[in-house]
């Protein structure tokens, strides 16, 4: 799936408009979405609150720092601040990766681009301080050099960090065409029903009632029809999409999709096959815990935390999922890999279970990036478990041997 990502532009304008440009056409190149104030359409909104919204769509915050320090404003302590230092520490608050691109030398720069009163130019040198704390720098003395920093920095951060960036929203617009599709087909079951209880009524009444649940009937018909074919390109989708999904994450696609349904592990692992390559631990795993109670009893439990979740205030979100552990285990209890059950797998699956559907529910809200992080660790402990349950497995048949 192909992720694009938003890299907000930070500079002073005047003097480093072709520099901008230059920036521009490298994000552009680097199949990135450039973003700065000379994109942003007209709006009723205060300039500082446009600029924070802008950054808090954004991905990545590129700097670019030369001779200028640029217009004051005020920050939200009423302090006088230049608007780029201001939209440097927004940034940094919100956990944004910072690129900054910083002129080598500022004497070299022609008049015209320098500041010219004592106090701008010590606010410069002041700014140029800050941004040399705690981050790797990029310097530059021209546009040329200047883009290909820029390339260079961007491919490393898209490398090295988990932004979640923008996808395309076909799978989303076809999922949501299909929830509505299936509402509608279970409105007009209930009106069937209704209807089919006033049959009962008067000779004239009972023609009008079946004239109508007649065209309910057509019309449903033709609903069932847009639903196949909406199953159909879902599931379309879903192959392609689970082409970049790890074990559990297909896992949890086919049970979902199926509510699983089978009395033996072969369906479930036949399944699992066309999904993607099983190894050795997984291929155990499955075959020995492959049961439709086992897998009824964890997509119930984990809708029992969702539906928890969903009644808690943001803050009690961030304490839940801390917690998520001592929710679902109790302290004294450890897994043995050489008796893993049913039950140990039901309590060790539903949370996984429960953090996936989160972080495809949260994609794009402020907490993503904790839960992918929280999800990640947990798939850690998951992958642990089985692959020390497996070494058990293998364990046991020396000894058998």
């Amino acid at each position: 799936m192909e992720v694009k990502y938003q890299v907000f532009v930070s500079s002073t304008y005047e003097d480093l408009k072709d520099e901008r440009k230059e920036i521009s056409q490298a994000i552009l190149e680097s199949n990135c979405i450039p973003a700065g104030m000379e994109l942003f359409p007209a709006s009723n909104l205060a300039q500082w609150e446009v600029i924070k919204r802008v950054i808090d769509d954004s991905d990545f915050y590129l700097l670019i720092l030369a001779g200028k320090y640029g217009s004051l404003g005020k920050d939200e302590s009423g302090n006088e601040v230049g608007y780029t230092e201001m939209e440097f520490d927004y940034a940094l608050k919100t956990g944004k990766p910072v690129l900054a691109l910083v002129h080598e030398d500022i004497e070299t720069l022609p008049r015209s681009k320098v500041e010219t009163t004592s106090k701008k130019d010590c606010l410069l040198k002041l700014f140029r301080e800050k941004v040399y704390q705690g981050r790797l720098i990029k310097k530059w003395s021209n546009k040329d050099n200047l883009k290909s920093a820029a390339l260079t920095a961007l491919a490393e951060l898209k490398r090295t960090t988990d932004a979640p960036g923008w996808v395309r929203a076909n799978y989303k617009v076809e999922q949501q065409m299909y929830d509505l599709l299936e509402q509608q087909r279970r409105n007009y079951e209930e009106k069937i029903r209704s209807l089919n209880d006033a049959l009962d009524q008067s000779d004239a009444a009972r023609k009008k009632t079946k004239a109508e649940l007649e065209a309910l009937r057509q019309d449903n018909q033709a609903l069932d029809r847009q639903l196949v074919e909406l199953q159909n390109e879902i599931l379309h989708l879903s192959q392609k999409l689970a082409q970049e999904k790890n074990f559990w994450t297909c896992l949890l696609q086919i049970t979902t999709a199926y509510r699983y349904s089978t009395d033996s592990s072969e369906q479930l692992l036949d399944d699992m096959r066309q999904e993607r390559s099983l190894s050795d631990p997984e291929l155990w795993f499955l075959r020995c815990h492959g049961s439709r109670e086992l897998w009824a009893s964890v997509m119930s439990r984990t809708e029992d935390l969702l539906n928890g979740y969903e009644s808690l205030s943001y803050k009690e979100r961030i304490d839940f999922l801390y917690k998520i552990g001592e929710f679902i285990f109790h302290s004294d209890e450890v897994f043995d890999p050489y008796i893993l059950e049913d039950k140990e797998v039901e309590k060790l699956v539903s949370p996984m279970f429960f953090l996936l559907k989160l972080c495809q529910r949260y994609r794009f809200s402020k907490e993503f990036r904790f839960l992918w992080t929280q999800t990640n660790g947990y798939t850690n402990m998951c992958n642990s478990v089985l692959s020390a349950a497996w070494e058990a497995e293998l364990a046991l048949r020396e000894n058998d041997s």
